[in-house]
């Protein structure tokens, strides 16, 4: 009788315990890709209260809600995520109306359950490029100050409810910089407040701190040593993480102290802004060799060498906008994304393909002169295209671009590009030709960690095992491409005029 007392016992306690981890188990990881796409609607205003989407839904408008919902999705994440990727969460808090009386600072919070995530805009403004230029004088902005009144509100606002609450910051370029000033600011006030903790600081595309640092010296922290002491220690307890793109300028001022994670923007991208601002030509190229050759008085502490030959863009303008950007952050933890991976066939140009993405893929064309189509691939970062045409009924290889240097097809001599010229040279009239598309998508980023060289600069050590490097997926589209019939009627004009010359 004992021993079945006993068993029966055992079963229940292992069941409680299975429940209670089942419990613990629901409850929601806050992920990076979820302050990436915040981070990038920093950029738009927002309303209290409400979800992402909602924000809006104008006058309850619900056509127009969609509308603006899709204009944002296209201009702020470029199809590599969506709004309704953050419903979840509510507006719990938004400044910008404050943002003129604060050296336009703008923050905002997202709430969800007890997780808080505190977003700072990046530079939208020229006040904001005013206190860019402040940083790299004074190692410090009049923002600083003003966030800090902020989280502190927020602190106090948080420690007066029940529960314990779980505080992440993030934001990018200048929004980046001041969310690793307001992390250190939470975890060094930290103790003052028993139900609240600092989480993670996550900053895409932001600066350092220490802009000039006596040209590396690792004491030379100025007005920042407290802030400093405070980062590593974060960055040591991996909660301080910090993304930016292969090349980027700005991030690459002043030094780092998380982990630093290097991503390369997708071939789409690269294809876009070289298309787009092509009429530039090649300038403003110098100011970007100057910056990639010598780290310049170790202002520029991460690698920006040969980036502008390796995306093959040739002026300033275009090699901002690439390397910058806050939507390519939107391609990270793909399998976390809510929407399936999809490539997108279509012959528009690049400015209105991009923005037409959904309605511009095509099923089939039909062609009158040489015509340039285009691969899109939404809600991921394509790294290679392959394209294929059929031909006596099997799939033939007749272009490959890639930008992943370990490809066997890489070629650095190469103009990466989306695009398939299609001659119509080589179609009869009324002649029909399928093409495929295969496109290669990945979030792979490189993982690195600033360390003090033998000349006492700062530089950057790739972590071993810390690197994302997993083999791509493969997603596939197909078009039919037909030549137009020659008019009889129109060929009949034209052999007439002739004769009659």
């Amino acid at each position: 009788m004992n021993k079945k007392y006993y068993i029966i016992t055992l079963v229940l306690f292992c069941l409680m315990l299975i429940l209670n981890i089942s419990t613990v188990n629901a409850t929601k990881e806050v992920t990076d890709r979820e302050m990436a796409i915040a981070s990038a609607m920093s950029y738009v205003p927002l309303q209290k209260n409400k979800t992402m989407s909602q924000c809006f839904d104008i006058a309850n408008k619900k056509l127009i809600s969609q509308v603006v919902n899709y204009v944002n999705s296209k201009f702020n994440l470029h199809d590599y995520g969506t709004i309704e990727e953050l419903d979840d969460w509510i507006v719990d808090d938004y400044s910008c109306l404050r943002g003129a009386k604060q050296n336009g600072l703008t923050t905002f919070r997202l709430k969800r359950d007890n997780d808080i995530i505190i977003v700072v805009r990046g530079s939208n403004s020229p006040v904001d490029a005013f206190e860019d230029i402040r940083y790299g004088i004074t190692n410090a902005t009049k923002q600083e100050k003003y966030l800090k009144e902020y989280i502190k509100d927020t602190m106090k606002y948080y420690s007066k409810k029940s529960g314990n609450y779980n505080i992440y910051i993030t934001g990018h370029s200048l929004g980046g910089y001041l969310a690793q000033i307001g992390g250190a600011y939470i975890e060094e006030n930290i103790d003052n407040y028993n139900n609240i903790k600092l989480a993670k600081i996550v900053d895409f595309n932001g600066m350092g701190i220490n802009f000039f640092t006596a040209f590396g010296n690792e004491y030379n922290y100025g007005n920042k040593k407290d802030t400093i002491d405070i980062l590593k220690k974060l960055g040591k307890d991996g909660r301080l993480i910090e993304y930016y793109t292969y090349g980027d300028l700005v991030s690459s001022l002043g030094v780092h102290y998380g982990e630093m994670r290097e991503l390369i923007p997708s071939i789409d991208s690269i294809t876009y802004h070289r298309n787009n601002y092509a009429v530039l030509k090649s300038f403003g190229s110098r100011i970007i060799k100057v910056a990639q050759a010598d780290k310049p008085f170790n202002a520029c502490k991460t690698d920006l060498s040969n980036s502008q030959n390796f995306y093959k863009v040739g002026n300033i303008a275009a090699y901002l906008n690439l390397t910058h950007e806050a939507d390519v952050f939107a391609t990270i933890e793909t399998d976390k994304s809510a929407n399936k991976p999809e490539v997108r066939i279509t012959d528009s140009t690049a400015l209105v393909s991009n923005f037409l993405k959904k309605t511009a893929s095509k099923k089939s064309i039909t062609i009158r002169k040489t015509t340039t189509i285009r691969a899109l691939t939404a809600y991921a970062s394509a790294k290679k295209y392959e394209w294929y045409e059929k031909v006596n009924g099997e799939w033939k290889l007749i272009k490959t671009s890639t930008i992943d240097k370990n490809d066997p097809a890489y070629n650095p001599d190469a103009t990466v590009t989306n695009e398939l010229k299609i001659d119509i040279n080589k179609f009869k009239p009324g002649e029909e030709k399928e093409y495929m598309v295969k496109s290669y998508y990945n979030d792979n980023y490189t993982a690195s960690k600033y360390y003090i060289n033998s000349d006492d600069k700062y530089a950057y050590k790739e972590i071993d095992g810390a690197s994302k490097q997993e083999e791509s997926k493969v997603v596939t589209g197909k078009i039919k491409v037909k030549r137009a019939k020659e008019s009889k009627i129109l060929n009949t004009l034209i052999r007439r005029l002739i004769n009659r010359k």
